[in-house]
């Protein structure tokens, strides 16, 4: 595995100086975006499929489209600070001499990202303030811990990759809405491809989990995973849209059966490289 996954990691950074652009010159920024646009397509809200959705008017979804997509920037550059955190950590560390380059590619980019996002928030909304919760994983050995760090970071980063294509070429949403998405996809190819070789390569390190260690590896994990999807129905934007009762809305959400199909729908990239990589089987391990 070695020179394989060293060759891939010189490429992606190779990829990555060579397609460099600073963020401030890159985008037509509107004046304004009309009250009448979709900002997140209906079909990825967090309302869609549900009886909830169906009783809200037409100006009221729109109105939670813009705030969704808000919501979903805000959790995209409050994440990504956490990533630059763990990758920070590891930049130079023993073990990690082939993603080094990479890493400081990868901050490079992660800080573009962080701005572009932040910039269109404030122009155009808010930014949600960070309701990250952290999932302790201080009961692990060291080399399992930095395993589960780098694999949060991988299912943050295809999360949010699945809905970034879908918007990028939604041709109902606002034109800069598009090119955020699509900037940021460009880059985010790139990041999942290392992070899914950096995840094999310190799996394949651990050597076999004791019993214990693999049950508390699959229960962070899918805390983990409950964490993330449950930051997309924040209550914060069912008020903003004008819905009375966010935190009922968002329960009752929460209860809905259709909204776990649109979950693995989500999920379903970062389910199939763990079940093809070993590390998780079951469906029902994630979420």
């Amino acid at each position: 595995m070695g020179e394989a996954y060293t060759a891939v990691l010189e490429k992606l950074t190779r990829d990555s100086i060579r397609h460099d652009r600073d963020p401030r010159g890159r985008f037509a920024w509107p004046g304004a975006i009309g009250a009448d646009e979709w900002l997140m397509p209906p079909e990825l809200m967090s309302v869609h499929g549900t009886p909830q959705a169906a009783a809200l008017d037409g100006r009221t979804l729109k109105a939670l489209s813009k705030w969704e997509l808000m919501n979903f920037f805000s959790l995209t550059l409050h994440g990504e600070r956490e990533l630059l955190a763990v990758i920070s950590r590891h930049i130079h560390s023993d073990g990690f001499e082939a993603p080094s380059d990479f890493f400081h590619r990868f901050i490079a980019e992660e800080n573009h990202h962080m701005w572009f996002f932040s910039e269109f928030c404030r122009r155009y909304g808010k930014i949600y303030p960070d309701s990250t919760v952290s999932v302790a994983s201080e009961d692990l050995r060291p080399e399992l811990e930095v395993f589960l760090s780098f694999l949060r970071v991988l299912i943050f980063e295809e999360v949010g990759d699945h809905l970034n294509i879908r918007m990028s070429h939604d041709e109902r949403l606002p034109a800069i809405v598009r090119a955020l998405n699509a900037a940021h996809h460009a880059d985010e190819s790139r990041h999942i491809a290392a992070g899914r070789q950096i995840a094999r390569h310190l799996y394949a390190r651990l050597g076999r989990l004791s019993p214990e260690e693999d049950a508390a590896f699959r229960d962070q994990l899918k805390e983990y995973v409950g964490f993330t999807l449950q930051s997309f129905y924040n209550p914060q934007m069912y008020a903003d849209a004008g819905i009375r009762d966010a935190y009922g809305f968002r329960r009752e959400l929460l209860r809905q059966p259709g909204r776990r199909g649109q979950h693995a729908v989500v999920l379903g990239r970062s389910a199939a490289f763990l079940r093809s990589s070993g590390m998780v089987l079951r469906p029902d391990e994630l979420f």
